[in-house]
């Protein structure tokens, strides 16, 4: 069962003993870093400011914490006055940062970083059919991936629904989903949805075919689906940057993901990767199937995407980039 969210009163009394802790402790620290869109984070700008302490908000989802979405949401506008007084807002992708500037808040973009050490390619097909005779894959199957939670925002219907088209069709087609799947996963896991997910499959006869591993908190074992799979597909409706997308990229497979302006920093279409429309399952086919059928053009594609995401989001990429944004905030 899904974790009661907590009462209003409760919430209030979390929110007043985090202003009266960084109150008692303001000698013990030199900048507060704050990553939640609750109330009690929101009310830590303008507290810091009277007590005189820097104080920096970090925006992660496009349609969630940037100030276009907030504006609509109830108190939205007491929540952008909060934001004002952050000292400096970190968006972790382009887009995030553009709409903070249109508000006038102050901003820096500082994307989130990939072990590209970790995430890598895989070294040749023998390691590559080792990997998936472990996870009990054919051999000769065509693997796509998908990493993420099992939910709407997601899109994973449109991924399921692409994988039904194309599986008549593609009688070695195999599909990997890892990810959060039940409410013991992530209380957030929508069971209807996911259901539902598994009936198509089902009246399909298809369930064979589709493998959802579930959560996989152990980044190694992460790392080898990717090296065994031979595309990643991530159909999204709404991304932050797209770590997922990140880990693809560095691990030298072909991308195809929705066109979200967040993903802009990492692919370029026909350059890195393939960009599909929102919601267009026809468009998600055609570029799936074409990867599987252009050995050279996904080859290429997957290098590009290696060699771009080593360049601008290697760890001591961000690491730097933080303490700059720490130096400044201080200064």
């Amino acid at each position: 069962m899904p974790k009661e969210y907590p009462s209003r009163l409760k919430r209030f009394l979390w929110a007043i003993n985090l202003l009266w802790l960084i109150t008692v402790y303001q000698n013990k620290y030199d900048v507060l870093h704050v990553h939640m869109l609750l109330w009690g984070g929101l009310l830590v700008a303008p507290w810091a400011k009277l007590i005189g302490k820097p104080a920096i908000y970090e925006s992660v989802l496009e349609g969630s914490d940037n100030p276009s979405s907030i504006q609509k949401v109830k108190f939205g506008n007491v929540m952008l006055w909060c934001l004002r007084h952050f000292t400096k807002v970190i968006a972790i992708s382009g887009a995030l940062a553009k709409d903070f500037k249109a508000y006038e808040i102050p901003v820096v973009t500082i994307s989130n970083s990939v072990d590209t050490f970790m995430f890598s390619p895989v070294k040749n097909s023998s390691e590559k059919m080792g990997l998936r005779k472990d996870f009990e894959i054919s051999e000769d199957a065509q693997v796509l991936l998908f990493v993420g939670s099992v939910k709407h925002r997601k899109g994973v219907d449109i991924l399921v629904e692409m994988f039904v088209r194309m599986a008549g069709k593609r009688p070695n087609l195999f599909l990997l989903i890892i990810g959060p799947k039940t409410i013991k996963e992530n209380k957030s896991i929508d069971m209807e949805y996911v259901q539902g997910l598994y009936s198509v499959l089902q009246s399909k006869q298809l369930l064979e075919r589709v493998k959802f591993v579930g959560m996989v908190k152990d980044k190694n074992r992460l790392a080898k689906f990717y090296k065994l799979a031979d595309v990643f597909v991530f159909p999204t409706r709404q991304e932050g940057l797209g770590n997922v997308v990140l880990e693809a990229a560095a691990s030298q497979l072909p991308v195809v993901v929705t066109h979200l302006p967040e993903i802009e920093d990492i692919i370029q279409d026909k350059i890195n990767g393939l960009f599909i429309p929102r919601d267009d399952v026809d468009a998600c086919e055609k570029a799936v199937s074409l990867f599987l059928d252009d050995f050279s053009f996904a080859r290429a594609m997957s290098i590009n995407a290696r060699e771009y995401v080593i360049q601008k989001f290697a760890y001591k990429n961000w690491q730097s980039d933080v303490r700059q944004c720490y130096i400044d905030t201080l200064k």
